[in-house]
């Protein structure tokens, strides 16, 4: 058959399948009073208490002109992406409780609710699982009167807004439900469809449909989530007047309905075009599936540390949160690419929807129960390989990097520093996965501000005396998890002790390679004083007489070029593109958001970088902590009431310290038609540094960033202008004799102020130059 009549069957398949597996009218029913009994039991302890049935259940209900919002009509808010029989997700809302202020809520009082809500309910809900360690704590329920199961959690914001949007997705046009439910069965199908076991969620699936769609035909015809609901919705505070502007929320204008360029399209054109879409053209390595935007956007200007090796997906209205983080095993996330590639060449050979699905001997689900072992008496998430030792082929789980495990991370090297000691401290420092310590929950369930210091560095001591220990309580957790999870003091202990002796051995070697130089440099000044003597005829000198014989066999063969001695031992760049930089980027203590975007946006412009936060990490053990780990800089960005002022770069592991003042700072967001930022290594311009002093800086400067490839298309410029270095990022484009500058931000100048000769934790190291007010005369002015 051809091409077109293989289309037609895939449409007709996909709508027959919609109309299967969508749920009954009877299934609906039985779903709103299990949704209603649910709320009637919890209002017994919590009277203004709200259960909402969100997620793919049902669909959305058409709010009649005139009808209240009662909570027997709560149960109509959701987005209709789910199949008949599926399990019924609910949320607990709370009339008298800011919307705004779900997210706040910590693990521990979201589980507190829950346990509350898991006492007060009947015996007729069957507890089957209570899963505390979840990024959301859920309480599973089963029915067996209304044979109903269900996952009962704590609502939120996001929560009802996500279910908003897949509605209105869902409505906007009538192919996108078929669509949704065609990939959604081919991944239950072919056993890719279970978070819990490591690969992707129905939820992330409808994302990827979304966003294939907004690729194909642009944000204008399918529009971005940020641009459906704008500032209508998210401005409520209770659930009651959100849950009514989301049920009589109007369709825009420029719908698809209108659209001549998508209605030329089937459901079994759009289908082929999903998986050719995936597992072709979509690069899964390097971008990020961003429905908020609609656009493909890089990894590393989205998170601070991006997981290479898997799938990302934005969730659209929680910026911070990547869907696709379930994917646990570099082993899932080939299968899942092995089942899209599966797909689409089986759809181009014009095979029937059926024949994708079907489990045959190509599933890794039809000859094991373990796709990362291959075992058939354990599922993926118990997999020994997984819970105890790691496969050295795969990339670090905890930052995501190709090379190191989770063991050798070296930011989890960086969570080895101690915080400062302080009486008012109530419990000493933990790693955030070993910590059994959670703030005490509050019954009110009252959130609160964290007030931000004024001042960036330190604490001020009205500050201090104003406060008070933090009231701690411990929580009980699986022993499997705290066995894995927690670090032994010892080993930190050891590393202390092995970076002590490192430092001690670096320093006698230092010392033997100086004494060493000095002595080529007495034999290189003996050699000249005897070459001076035989040109001018003079008398050997006394001092040379009893090492002539010594000196002229070595002026035999000594070369011009390299006849004299370098200092490199006191070179501290001398190592410099033999290996690439490593650099570690942090903050002054409690930054504000834009000092913390503008490190983030440093860490994305140099190569081979990471985020640090800072904490109360002391500027000491951040160095100690830095030269131990083997990193070549350490940069320092401080503030001054929310504006970054100040940037420090420490070369380690002796120094310099370059000191500049920040000023004029321009992030990537403020500057319009921004180019994408390139991950290839950019060439480098320095002009205008013609000083010993501005050859010093563009040393300092110029060995942040590795050396680039000649068919790089990324320049960084820093130029010097009476003494005020200006900082420009582009990408080129060369077309014929023409070249197309496009800038990538962000944009800033400095000014230097001192150079020390030590690292930036040594108070006492010598300084090799100083800005000092009797140098801003007008016929000193240019240092560089």
């Amino acid at each position: 058959m051809g091409a077109t009549s293989s289309t037609q069957k895939l449409t007709v398949e996909c709508i027959s399948l919609l109309e299967q597996l969508e749920p009954s009218q009877i299934e609906k029913k039985r779903k709103r009073n299990f949704c209603i009994s649910i709320e009637r039991q919890l209002r017994r302890i919590w009277p203004k208490c709200k259960v909402v049935a969100f997620g793919s259940s049902a669909r959305f209900a058409k709010t009649l002109q005139g009808m209240t919002f009662t909570h027997e009509r709560i149960y109509e808010l959701c987005s209709g992406f789910g199949f008949g029989g599926s399990d019924l997700d609910l949320a607990i809302f709370f009339e008298d409780f800011n919307l705004q202020h779900y997210h706040q809520l910590s693990q521990a009082e979201k589980s507190a609710i829950l346990t509350q809500a898991a006492a007060s309910i009947d015996r007729d809900f069957e507890i089957q699982e209570y899963v505390q360690s979840a990024r959301v704590p859920i309480l599973k329920l089963w029915n067996s009167r209304h044979q109903i199961a269900c996952d009962l959690c704590v609502g939120g914001f996001h929560v009802v807004l996500n279910t908003a949007m897949m509605r209105y997705y869902g409505e906007l046009d009538r192919r996108v439900r078929p669509l949704a439910f065609a990939v959604k069965y081919w991944a239950k199908s072919r056993g890719i469809n279970d978070s819990s076991n490591g690969t992707l969620s129905s939820y992330g699936y409808c994302l990827l449909v979304i966003f294939y769609l907004q690729s194909r035909f642009g944000p204008t015809k399918l529009p971005c989530s940020k641009g459906i609901f704008g500032d209508t919705l998210e401005h409520c505070e209770d659930f009651a007047s959100f849950s009514k502007k989301v049920e009589n929320y109007p369709f825009p204008e420029s719908s698809l309905h209108g659209s001549t360029a998508l209605n030329v399209d089937s459901v079994g054109s759009l289908l082929k075009g999903f998986f050719n879409f995936y597992a072709s053209e979509f690069d899964m390595e390097r971008n990020v599936v961003n429905v908020r935007e609609g656009i493909q956007t890089c990894k590393e200007a989205k998170w601070e540390y991006p997981v290479a090796w898997r799938l990302s997906i934005e969730d659209p209205f929680e910026s911070g949160h990547d869907v696709a983080r379930v994917i646990f095993n570099r082993r899932g996330q080939i299968v899942i690419m092995e089942e899209f590639r599966r797909a689409n060449e089986l759809l181009k050979l014009g095979n029937r929807f059926s024949s994708i699905c079907n489990v045959d001997m190509s599933s890794w689900q039809a000859t094991s129960s373990c796709y990362i072992c291959n075992g058939s008496d354990h599922k993926a998430r118990h997999c020994v390989i997984r819970t105890g030792r790691l496969d050295i082929g795969l990339s670090c789980w905890y930052c995501g990097e190709v090379g190191h495990t989770k063991g050798t991370c070296p930011l989890l090297q960086f969570l080895h520093i101690p915080k400062e000691s302080d009486s008012n401290t109530a419990v000493s420092f933990v790693t955030h996965w070993g910590s059994s310590a959670v703030r005490s929950s509050s019954p009110t369930l009252s959130v609160r501000k964290k007030k931000k210091c004024r001042h960036s560095t330190t604490m001020s001591a009205k500050s201090r005396r104003d406060h008070k220990p933090i009231q701690w309580k411990q929580l009980s957790y699986p022993s499997e998890m705290t066995s894995q999870s927690s670090i032994p003091h010892t080993l930190i202990g050891k590393h202390a002790v092995m970076s002590v002796r490192r430092n001690v051995r670096l320093r006698r070697e230092y010392l033997y390679r100086k004494g060493l130089e000095g002595k080529e440099k007495v034999l290189y000044e003996h050699k000249q004083k005897l070459k001076e003597a035989i040109r001018s005829g003079r008398s050997i000198p006394t001092e040379l007489r009893n090492v002539e014989q010594n000196l002229r066999h070595e002026m035999e063969f000594d070369d011009e070029k390299h006849e004299k001695p370098v200092d490199s031992i006191d070179d501290e760049y001398r190592n410099a593109g033999v290996f690439d930089p490593k650099i570690a980027i942090t903050t002054s203590r409690d930054p504000s958001s834009r000092l913390k975007q503008f490190a983030q946006e440093l860490r994305v412009i140099i190569p081979n970088a990471i985020r640090l936060n800072r904490g109360t990490h002391t500027i000491i053990n951040l160095v100690e902590s830095a030269r131990s780990n083997e990193f070549s800089d350490l940069i320092l960005v401080t503030e001054t009431r929310g504006e970054p002022d100040g940037l420090v770069v420490c070369h380690l592991p002796f120094g310099p310290t370059a000191y500049f003042s920040l000023s004029n700072t321009v992030l990537r967001h403020d500057i319009e038609d921004r180019a994408t930022i390139s991950e290839a290594y950019p060439h480098l311009i320095l002009n205008q540094f013609e000083t010993v002093l501005g050859r010093r800086v563009a040393n300092i400067l110029k060995h942040l960033f590795p050396v680039p490839k000649p068919d790089s298309k990324r320049v960084i410029t820093f130029a010097n202008d009476h003494d005020f270095i200006s900082f420009r990022h582009h990408t080129f484009r060369k077309q014929g004799r023409q070249v197309d500058l496009s800038e990538c931000g962000p944009r800033f100048e400095l000014q230097l102020y001192q150079i020390k000769l030590g690292t930036c934790d040594q108070k006492e190291a010598e300084n090799e130059w100083v800005l000092r007010p009797y140098m801003n005369s007008a016929k000193n002015r240019n240092h560089l």
